[in-house]
């Protein structure tokens, strides 16, 4: 477990906190010193993604990603006031391309459309990532919106597209994205991909185990899913509460209990020093909704907290101040005008706040853990989970885990339609690294003994690792396609664990860490079908049933869940900024 945190509110939208930014940090584990990767020792501080990755330039045969442009997303590039470097030092150092660099690498980072004049420089980090592993890799960055949605979102990527990027990658987590189809951001990835465009993601920083001492202590227990609503009633405090918010129809609560008597509250300990919040999704097809569900949190003393939804949305949020230690009761409330029983995700950003989960072990369809939505868990995105560089084959503890699962797609009306069967995405593409030690990013966590560096942390770290890998390979077989590189870099993928004994690894590590030099090998001599991936284990004790309930009704036809209905999804960041607001779900930037 990630032992000590520290959290920070940034921005306050009325009453309720619009943006919380969290910092997962604490004692850094005993590592052997990286070497390093770059001829001569030209760069001031050794690549550590590239021997965690087996990228080292020997092992290479001369490829380093000539060639192939790389575009980055995420907040900032050279704009940050408080930095301990500027991009120029970054160039003096070895550690960015530009002229003067050391190494030799002289083409700079190219910066694509309007930037901002604040940040916290995490797209520059990256870019320093990017580089260690990828050297010969042209780079480009392009700030995503200040004050995005998921529409916003994707016109970036397609601007970054447009102005020649080859493999592009982000470290986003947009919560206005739905959690059971296909959101514009990935249509447009998947666009992308049919072009020939690789596209990364970070998997999210949203897992968290339970507190040593606590029945959920091993467990993962971010996130709470469920395959169809059961009604039970509610607590008279939480219709009274929402009584009094104006809600006048019959309501009723979700059953957490599946094989006892019906409980509607899930008990969580939780205590928080700052605000934070969850997102509570269902599975209804945009331009259809029809149902109405929300999150409510009862604390000790009596008091109810009631989430909100924006009109027309399958979602909820539950904006939550500061949270003394002490047990809480969540409720799931729906208005029973509308009876439906659809697919539920809770997906929590309390990170280290929540401590305990009454309902801590996936049982049947009801999957606890499951921290990934969104484009994350798309099919034409590679998706990334972070390990460190000093134990690259073991998942870090907050590396999001899935299982995700799509039910629905859109069509030209507006109005999405069932699939004809479920999408079911199990866990991350790959596992790259985090940890890198860096000249400026993040401050948060300085190395011992060498003053003037800090490590990046987070699965924001371990997707620009990755993508510069994906260069490598793009290098070697320009033509090569999204599902070949997927299916190379699973079928020479490491195999790896998770910190958590009750989690299948697939869902937190995918098939395993990279080897950038085995994916390398196999592209260049492979043939252009992609080689076959390893065979998926056996279900894992914490997998749903193999007897997964139909989908429930859903307002439109249902669509039934496949037996490997590791259902579905909930939150995703270790350093996290959110931008939900109250009515209307906004979009939080994932900080790694």
């Amino acid at each position: 477990m990630v032992d000590a945190t520290r959290t920070r509110v940034l921005q306050g939208l009325g009453a309720a906190v619009a943006v919380a930014l969290v910092l997962i940090g604490g004692p850094l584990p005993a590592r052997a010193e990286p070497t390093a990767s770059a001829p001569d020792g030209c760069r001031a501080i050794p690549a550590d993604a590239a021997p965690a990755l087996h990228a080292e330039p020997s092992a290479l045969g001369g490829v380093d990603g000539t060639g192939v442009t790389v575009g980055i997303i995420s907040d900032s590039f050279d704009s940050s006031s408080t930095a301990h470097s500027r991009a120029a030092d970054d160039i003096a150092a070895g550690l960015l391309p530009g002229p003067g660099n050391p190494c030799g690498h002289e083409q700079p980072v190219e910066l694509v459309g309007p930037q901002p004049s604040t940040g916290s420089d995490e797209g520059r980090a990256m870019a320093q990532v990017v580089h260690s592993v990828a050297p010969g890799a042209r780079l480009m960055f392009i700030a995503s919106p200040e004050d995005q949605d998921s529409a916003a979102f994707a016109q970036t990527i397609q601007q970054l597209a447009d102005a020649g990027a080859d493999v592009i990658v982000d470290d986003e987590v947009l919560f206005d994205e739905p959690a059971y189809e296909q959101s514009v951001v990935g249509r447009t990835i998947e666009t992308l991909a049919a072009q020939g465009i690789m596209y990364l993601t970070s998997a999210g920083n949203y897992s968290v185990g339970g507190a040593p001492g606590t029945a959920s202590e091993g467990y993962d227990i971010a996130g709470w899913s469920t395959g169809a609503y059961r009604p039970t009633s509610c607590p008279d405090a939480v219709v009274d509460a929402l009584r009094a918010k104006g809600r006048t129809g019959s309501l009723d609560c979700m059953d957490f209990a599946q094989d006892a008597a019906p409980d509607a509250t899930d008990t969580l300990r939780i205590s928080t020093s700052d605000p934070q919040n969850g997102v509570l999704y269902w599975a209804e097809p945009m331009g259809a909704v029809r149902g109405s569900f929300v999150p409510v949190l009862t604390s000790p003393d009596g008091t109810v907290i009631v989430g909100a939804a924006e009109q027309g949305t399958p979602a909820a949020a539950l904006i939550l101040p500061a949270l003394p230690l002490g047990d809480y009761d969540l409720s799931i409330v729906r208005d029973v005008q509308v009876p439906i029983t659809p697919a539920i995700t809770l997906r929590w950003s309390l990170k280290e706040g929540l401590l305990d989960a009454e309902y801590h072990a996936s049982v049947g369809d009801d999957v606890v853990g499951a921290t990934i939505t969104g484009h994350q868990a798309d099919e034409s995105v590679i998706s990334v989970a972070a390990a460190s560089v000093a134990s690259p084959t073991v998942a870090e503890p907050y590396s999001s885990a899935g299982p995700a699962v799509h039910l629905f797609e859109s069509t030209p009306s507006g109005v999405s339609v069932p699939l004809a069967e479920p999408v079911v995405f199990r866990g991350p593409d790959i596992m790259g690294v985090a940890r890198m030690r860096t000249n400026f990013f993040s401050t948060r966590h300085p190395v011992a003994g060498q003053p003037g560096i800090w490590e990046f942390w987070g699965t924001s770290a371990a997707a620009p690792s990755m993508a510069g890998v994906v260069a490598l390979g793009k290098q070697v077989d320009p033509g090569v396609t999204t599902a070949e590189v997927k299916a190379a870099l699973a079928a020479t993928a490491r195999p790896s664990t998770t910190p958590y004994a009750h989690i299948d690894p697939v869902r937190m590590t995918g098939p395993g860490v990279a080897d950038a030099s085995a994916f390398v090998a196999l592209l260049r001599g492979a043939d252009p079908t992609p080689p076959t991936p390893p065979v998926p284990p056996a279900p894992h004790a914490s997998d749903p049933t193999a007897s997964a309930p139909q989908l429930a009704a859903t307002g439109a036809a249902p669509a039934p869940l496949v037996a490997l209905a590791a259902l579905l999804a909930g939150p995703g960041g270790m350093l996290l900024a959110h931008r939900l607001r109250t009515p209307r779900l906004r979009s939080p930037r994932l900080r790694g």
